[in-house]
């Protein structure tokens, strides 16, 4: 990747769809809003000093080789409203630091290599509508707090490792247009608000 991170004025860097390799420039413009790399051969790790950039609204990281963890310092970019990191060898447990991206509007990390629980921090993403985490490898249950996300239409989870009943709490997504469950370990009884999201007209796919 070409060092840009002289160029103190610049807002948007999308440079998606080539063959860039190398790792994610060091420093990066300082008022960068938007950053998409996606569909490269960037490889190595996210650096952590992306949360200094706290401008950006719109990251697109996808369709790359990058592995390591999602860093903790993403919670510092209160502004965002895009991250989109799926299709990467990414590893370990999602920072419940994400919890405190506001503003955030969706969150695609499918097709990486997740572990451990979804945060119950996702409930305080309140603008959230698109949450995409399918075929990593998060186990343990679906929080109930993420029946609070209202705005949500697509929710995406299968192919994990989770496990227990689905939360009554997600009959309240009323603007859900996908619930996608399917590949867990999923049990139990479907409750009846889950049977009545089942009958929303909304509702365009639940697997």
């Amino acid at each position: 990747m070409p060092n840009v991170g002289a160029s103190t004025l610049l807002d948007y860097l999308s440079v998606f769809d080539n063959d860039f390799n190398g790792s994610i420039p060091e420093p990066l413009p300082p008022k960068l809003k938007l950053l998409w790399l996606r569909g490269n051969d960037v490889e190595k790790t996210i650096p952590t000093e992306i949360g200094l950039l706290t401008d950006l609204e719109n990251i697109g990281l996808s369709r790359n080789l990058l592995s390591g963890q999602l860093p903790t310092e993403i919670g510092l970019l209160l502004n965002l409203t895009s991250l989109i990191t799926k299709d990467n060898v990414l590893t370990g447990a999602l920072p419940t630091e994400l919890g405190l991206l506001t503003k955030l509007v969706s969150f695609e990390s499918g097709n990486t290599f997740f572990t451990g629980t979804i945060p119950t921090e996702f409930g305080n993403l309140v603008k959230i509508e698109q949450l995409r985490l399918k075929t990593n490898k998060l186990s343990g249950t679906v929080p109930s707090e993420l029946g609070a996300l209202v705005r949500m239409n697509w929710l995406d989870l299968s192919n994990n490792r989770l496990e227990g009943t689905i939360p009554t709490e997600l009959g309240n997504l009323e603007q859900i247009e996908r619930l996608q469950l399917n590949g867990n370990e999923m049990n139990g009884v479907v409750s009846d608000n889950i049977c009545a999201l089942m009958q929303m007209s909304s509702l365009d796919r639940l697997w």
